[in-house]
């Protein structure tokens, strides 16, 4: 696309110098049609002027926005997260996992988030736009009985966060501007 575009104005741009520099105009020839040497120059220099407007106008035109997420988010998004923080339980966050911790992965190509909530395999299905994430219910896909309510504080903590943010290898879970899961990446 960029180059058809490119193509359109340099062909533009060959045409109007071919008409200022024709030989006729209206059946005269293009340099007695003008009575002065300045009305030449002008008009050389209003043609030139023009046709860099009509490239800048094709040029700017011809770019495409790229999509918000992709590339280097999902980069960023990639492998797997380790559960290291969660809000909200008045039990403590070694009470809640003793031996094992919940584990997310995002698989971009199905819109899909997968993991383990400790004791459980779960998916569900996402969608996300710049620093905004909306999780549905988690599907657990065997149901072996969890001890404690790790794995309850879990699967409900996912569908109430909104934001996200990634730094230095740490992914943030949100609602709103307050932090409510953190995750170290593994």
């Amino acid at each position: 696309m960029f180059f058809e575009c490119r193509l359109i104005a340099l062909t533009f741009k060959y045409n109007l110098f071919k008409i200022v520099r024709s030989e006729s105009i209206g059946g005269q020839r293009f340099r007695n049609a003008f009575s002065s040497k300045n009305q030449i120059l002008f008009m050389k220099q209003f043609s030139i002027l023009f046709s860099s407007l009509i490239i800048i106008f094709f040029m700017s035109g011809c770019h495409s926005p790229k999509p918000a997420v992709e590339g280097t988010e999902n980069a960023s998004l990639s492998g797997y997260w380790q559960l290291n923080y969660i809000s909200g339980r008045r039990i403590a966050f070694e009470g809640l996992y003793p031996d094992k911790r919940p584990e997310i992965s995002f698989d971009f190509s199905r819109d899909e988030i997968n993991g383990y909530t400790t004791c459980n395999p779960f998916s569900s299905k996402f969608t996300m736009e710049v620093n905004k994430i909306s999780i549905s219910a988690p599907n657990a896909s065997t149901m072996s009985a969890c001890e404690g309510e790790g794995e309850k504080a879990f699967l409900d903590m996912l569908q109430k966060v909104n934001k996200y943010t990634v730094q230095d290898s740490v992914l943030n879970f949100l609602i709103d501007d307050v932090a409510v899961m953190r995750f170290a990446k593994k």
